[in-house]
């Protein structure tokens, strides 16, 4: 029991990892952010001076590793627009958030109890999915069958011409010696 949870628990660290570092990287795709901090008449000395103050004019490796010993610490920086502290800012939009997924949760709930229920009465009414299956398989091979080998060609003959023929092998039989 023990193992598995601490074998689920280094699992959850990989993920973490993963994330950030995903998050991490796609920040950094989509261009320069202290160019969209800074307005448009800004030189490129005020360029310089918010890359250092922000620390961005570090290799992306250290600024990950920075990123990462401070998430770890909980400290998300602050915004760059409202200069509040992020964490507070995740705190206060936190009970919306759980509220949405308590609501979907819910929603989830009610259209799956129903759906469960239907299946399970339908599962002894229905005959178990192997014989389906074959059924299936074997229609399909029925049908393959028939589209390759068509049956010979049906040729009708009128009820008046067989009753000639059988009357005509009758009256043979009674002559024969």
């Amino acid at each position: 029991m023990w193992t598995f949870v601490v074998h689920r628990l280094v699992r959850a660290v990989f993920v973490c990892l993963g994330i950030s570092l995903i998050t991490f990287t796609l920040l950094h795709v989509v261009g320069d952010p202290v160019l969209l901090l800074v307005p448009q008449s800004a030189s490129d000395a005020d360029v310089r001076l918010l890359k250092e103050k922000l620390g961005l004019d570090r290799p992306l490796w250290a600024q990950y590793a920075v990123f990462l010993r401070d998430a770890v610490r909980g400290d998300f920086g602050e915004s760059l627009f409202t200069q509040e502290s992020a964490l507070v800012l995740i705190l206060e939009r936190m009970p919306a958030t759980l509220e949405l997924t308590f609501a979907g949760m819910a929603v989830g709930l009610l259209i799956a109890i129903p759906l469960l229920c239907l299946s399970g009465v339908l599962l002894y009414n229905l005959p178990p999915i192997h014989e389906r299956l074959a059924w299936r398989v074997e229609n399909l091979r029925v049908q393959v069958r028939r589209a390759l080998n068509p049956p010979e060609q049906v040729v009708f003959v009128p009820q008046k011409q067989v009753d000639a023929v059988v009357q005509a092998t009758l009256h043979a039989n009674d002559n024969a010696p």
